[in-house]
């Protein structure tokens, strides 16, 4: 097998995902067989099921794997506060994500090895498609910064696939360039079905920002950049997810970004009703049933 002719780095955060991880691990090594050279980095922090021995083990049988592992004793994702503020969107996650992330950028920078792409993954998916990639990072060169995957939550019935939702609208930020990128309820719910009607008609999607589990990163793009927390100035309790700010800064440095329909990540079916709502009904029949939930919960919180 002809090898492509590119040196990669693959980097990865990991906590608690032992039961998808053995196939994640396995694909990994599948799509680096395929490199003249590549380099696997991934940050583990307080796992509590078996996800340290799998990591461990994988770097002691295999070449090129450095895995960091602590223990901060701390929550990545908080409880939820009375504040109604959303733990995923929370100040306090974000900040502890754009530390982990800015840990494996530290060790790339530290690679004493030229690098043509980084790809950043999500080892908590339950899968992705390896070809998909070996197609995006052929076109990841020039002036195209980054591509990032077709993140996809799966539902099914009886083993049936009856529907595929685009999964990851919290990485996503579409032109035109603001002056200050903030979200809402609403905003999230307009980029959502944006994009589910543009991978209707393309293979690719021109974007300042997503990520989709999976993202194929131009290295001369991102060698210079760190990730940060950026308040939402809808509500500053909440943060700006921190792929917005990281490929952002991709984009005003000349480069162009884009989500590639081929490049197809599965989430599996851990979605929430909101997302089968967003995709069925139309917009005021679900900001209808949105409100009244809202509604509904603080009527309970007041008894």
């Amino acid at each position: 097998m002809t090898k492509i002719n590119k040196k990669i780095v693959i980097a990865a955060l990991a906590r608690d995902c032992d039961r998808n991880l053995p196939k994640i691990i396995k694909l990994i090594n599948e799509l680096r067989s395929n490199f003249v050279w590549s380099e696997v980095v991934v940050i583990e922090n307080d796992s509590k099921d078996d996800t340290k021995c799998i990591l461990l083990d994988w770097e002691k049988r295999n070449d090129g794997i450095k895995i960091i592992s602590q223990d901060y004793g701390v929550l990545t994702i908080p409880k939820q506060s009375n504040d109604g503020i959303k733990p995923l969107v929370s100040f306090y996650r974000i900040d502890k994500m754009t530390m982990y992330r800015n840990m494996y950028i530290k060790y790339i920078k530290g690679i004493e090895h030229e690098i043509d792409n980084v790809i950043v993954i999500d080892v908590d998916i339950e899968s992705f498609s390896v070809e998909g990639v070996l197609k995006s990072i052929t076109k990841c060169e020039g002036k195209v910064g980054a591509i990032f995957a077709n993140g996809i939550s799966i539902r099914k019935a009886f083993d049936i696939v009856y529907s595929k939702i685009f999964y990851d609208v919290f990485a996503v930020y579409e032109y035109p360039m603001k002056e200050n990128f903030s979200f809402t309820q609403l905003s999230l719910m307009e980029t959502f079905e944006s994009i589910m009607n543009k991978l209707k008609r393309s293979k690719n999607i021109r974007v300042i920002s997503a990520f989709g589990g999976l993202s194929v990163y131009n290295y001369k793009a991102i060698a210079n950049l760190e990730y940060k927390v950026v308040l939402n100035h809808k509500n500053e309790k909440e943060a700006i997810c921190e792929h917005i700010p990281f490929n952002t800064e991709i984009i005003k440095s000349g480069y162009e970004n884009f989500i590639s329909k081929e490049m197809e990540v599965i989430y599996g079916d851990g979605h929430s009703f909101g997302s089968v709502v967003k995709e069925y009904f139309p917009k005021k029949i679900f900001l209808f049933i949105h409100k009244t939930v809202v509604i509904l919960r603080g009527l309970g919180n007041k008894k």
